[in-house]
Order: C-alpha cells, then sequence, then structure tokens
C-alpha cells in the first residue's frame, strides 16, 4: 500500500476531502431507495479513505475540514434522509409517533454499534465546531480593539462561515438528540441537545445557519 499523501496545500485538502465525500454518498444508504449493498464502493473503503486523509495533515487543520471530515463518517452509519424526514413530522405534530413501522428502524440503529459510531462522530463535530466559534470571536475581539479590518483576520476566521458548516451542525445534533429520546430522559436532558446545537448556529452569521438553529428550537419540548 502507498503511503499517505502529505498534504501542504488547503485547497488540495479539500478536494481530496470532497472527492471521499462523493464516493461516500454511493456507500450510505440516505434514500428508501438504496435497497441493496453498494458493489464498488463499501462503507470500510470510505474510511480506509478518511484514514488516510487524516493521517496526511500536518498541524492544524481547518475547522470546515474537520466538520466535513466527520460528516462523511456519519453518513457511513446513519440515514440522515430518515433522521430529518422524521425530525420534520415531529416538529410539525408536536408528537413522537408511537407506531411499531414508524420508528423500527430507527430505534434498531439506536441499539446497535452504527449509533455509537454515529455519535462519536457527531460529539467530535460539535466540538470543533464550537472551538472554531470561540476561537473565531476572540480573534475577532483582539482585532477589533486595534481597529483592526478584514485583511487583518486571518483565513481561519472564515471556516464557520462555509456553507456545509451548519448543515453538519444540524445533522450532528440530530444525531445527539435521537440518541437522548432513546435513553428515555426527562424534557429538560432531552432538550440538551438541541440547545447546545442552537448554540452553535446562533454564533454564524449565515441566514441558512439561523433556519437550522429555528427547525431544532422546533423539536424542543417544554416540561409538563
Amino acid at each position: 500500500m502507498k503511503d499517505a499523501p502529505v498534504y501542504a496545500d488547503r485547497s488540495q485538502r479539500f478536494a481530496d476531502l470532497e472527492s471521499i465525500a462523493c464516493y461516500g454518498w454511493f456507500s450510505s444508504t440516505q434514500e428508501p431507495s438504496c435497497i441493496r449493498e453498494p458493489i464498488l464502493w463499501r462503507t470500510e473503503f470510505v474510511e480506509l479513505a478518511l484514514g488516510r486523509w487524516i493521517d496526511a495533515q500536518q498541524g492544524d487543520v481547518e475547522p470546515w475540514l474537520l466538520v466535513l471530515y466527520h460528516m462523511i463518517h456519519i453518513t457511513q452509519h446513519c440515514n440522515l434522509g430518515l433522521l430529518q424526514r422524521l425530525a420534520r413530522f415531529i416538529s410539525r405534530t408536536d408528537r413522537i409517533p408511537s407506531g411499531a413501522g414508524a420508528l423500527a428502524s430507527v430505534k434498531k440503529w439506536l441499539s446497535g454499534r452504527k449509533y455509537a459510531m454515529s455519535e462519536w462522530h457527531a460529539k467530535a463535530l460539535l466540538k470543533v465546531a464550537q472551538r472554531s466559534i470561540s476561537d473565531t470571536e476572540q480573534q475577532w475581539g483582539q482585532n477589533s480593539s486595534r481597529n483592526a479590518d478584514y485583511d487583518q483576520i486571518t483565513p481561519y476566521c472564515y471556516a464557520p462561515e462555509t456553507l456545509h458548516f451548519p448543515v453538519c451542525v444540524y445533522s450532528a445534533t440530530l444525531v445527539l438528540w435521537y440518541g437522548s429520546l432513546n435513553l428515555g430522559r426527562d424534557e429538560f436532558l432531552r432538550n440538551a441537545p438541541l440547545e447546545h446545537g442552537i448554540q452553535i448556529l446562533g454564533g454564524l452569521k449565515m441566514h441558512l445557519a439561523r433556519s437550522l438553529g429555528t427547525a431544532l428550537m422546533e423539536l424542543k419540548r417544554e416540561p409538563g
């Protein structure tokens, strides 16, 4: 096996990770129509490629790349399309369906290894996102005190404003929220993953982040 490439160029880092993301979609089950096991691209191949990619990184990796890295892992272990559709149903009806068919596949996922993998990467993703926003706010505060303009802010500060960033935060939050439902926690604890995701999205300036934050807020349940 060839040694993993060593990256010095940010654009090449993204190009290679983007390619893995494309293959990752083919090996995942994001739509109900994906009823057969992919022949050429399987989850283990994608995870091997992701492992080689992360091993090739030198120094600090930009947060917007790390959240995408964790997001690709998440897509290999859960059906985000199903989770999002069920979340929309819950927010519209203000109830969690109790029918055997409605939650059967989700309950099976929650009780298995795939959820454990999804949960680990979801927590790691949100940790990166939270730290990135905190670092951004700190840099802005330091530079604004010196009357700095945009040119004086390092490119690292722009990381949270990439388009996929809020989508990844939203998806990771959903994964953890479903896990809290599975544990039978009370209303306050069920809301904890949502509160965290809403807080992170609230630190972004993109309109998409606000819309996704609103979607999470609609899932919150009042105690009592």
